[in-house]
């Protein structure tokens, strides 16, 4: 589309140096066979502009028509939805963290609720994260007994170690407190529950919330040294993402799930198919197979 309009632009613009052309021509030469080849040219140029004009029409009309298809294979995959997840991970309890500055999709909690999952505990990062703050750090490192000059990773990698032990209900309750009146972390839901599974959900819109080395990954580490599954997960769209890094942790992962087959391919991943799900040039395969009779849930 741009380079049409762009080669319209070219076409406008050689128009209108001609017009100058023919106006100085006449004035200065008043030649019929200046004149006759100056309209040879514009009826040339003429013709040129009308076809780019039709290509432009035919791909406005295909690009409407596509966005028409893509709107009636959302409307069926999320008719399709309940019926394939329904009841798939009935009883499992879940815990959530939020990483990266994002809210998970509201799809995405629909399709677990859908299909059975429990969510015990919600833990978000929050932009304080960064540690920027001088007096904030000086708490951090007081707390866990490290100097004054640790660097603000490492005091990250300290946090995302705590939140692994928080979800995993040990009793580092004084540090939680820290962490929460400090803005930077919000706990929600019920730590006594030990999780079945922990969804890390990262993907950053700046890269002023970009830690998935020292936030996400000692998270990863610590629970899944427990023995606790942990899925990595983000949006198809996201800006700054963590899948690599989240690969590299040898998880499961989701690029997609702000789409339904994003979120089908969650659910079938914490059912059992392992892998790296999505649309991004790091997923090795864009969904689960759904193996003969898979649709119509747990009945």
């Amino acid at each position: 589309m741009m380079d049409i309009r762009y080669h319209i632009a070219t076409l406008i613009a050689i128009f209108l140096a001609l017009g100058v052309g023919i106006l100085v021509g006449s004035t200065v030469v008043g030649s019929d066979v200046l004149n006759d080849q100056q309209k040879k040219m514009i009826d040339q140029l003429e013709k040129q502009f009308e076809v780019l004009r039709q290509k432009e029409e035919d791909l406005t009309t295909r690009v409407e028509f596509m966005n028409g298809l893509l709107r009636h294979y959302e409307d069926f995959t999320e008719a399709l939805l309940p019926s394939i997840v329904e009841n798939r991970l009935a009883g499992m309890k879940v815990a959530l963290v939020v990483s990266g500055g994002l809210d998970i999709p509201s799809g995405a909690l629909n399709s677990l609720s859908l299909a059975g999952a429990r969510i015990v505990s919600t833990t978000v990062i929050l932009p304080g994260i960064n540690l920027s703050s001088d007096s904030l750090r000086s708490k951090l490192a007081a707390a866990y007994g490290v100097g004054d000059k640790t660097s603000p990773e490492e005091l990250r990698i300290q946090v995302g170690k705590t939140i692994g032990d928080i979800i995993l209900n040990h009793d580092v309750q004084e540090i939680k407190r820290l962490l929460e009146q400090n803005d930077l972390v919000k706990f929600n839901g019920d730590y006594s529950i030990l999780p079945d599974a922990v969804i890390v959900m990262g993907g950053a819109s700046s890269l002023d919330y970009y830690f998935p080395e020292t936030i996400d990954v000692p998270i990863i580490n610590n629970v899944s040294g427990a023995g606790v599954r942990v899925l990595g997960v983000e949006v198809s769209d996201v800006k700054y993402s963590y899948m690599q890094v989240y690969q590299a942790q040898k998880i499961t992962t989701v690029d997609d799930i702000d789409l339904i087959p994003g979120q089908v391919s969650l659910v079938l991943a914490m059912a059992g198919e392992s892998g790296d799900y999505g649309v991004k040039p790091t997923a090795k395969k864009f969904m689960p197979s759904l193996p003969p009779g898979y649709a119509g849930g747990n009945r």
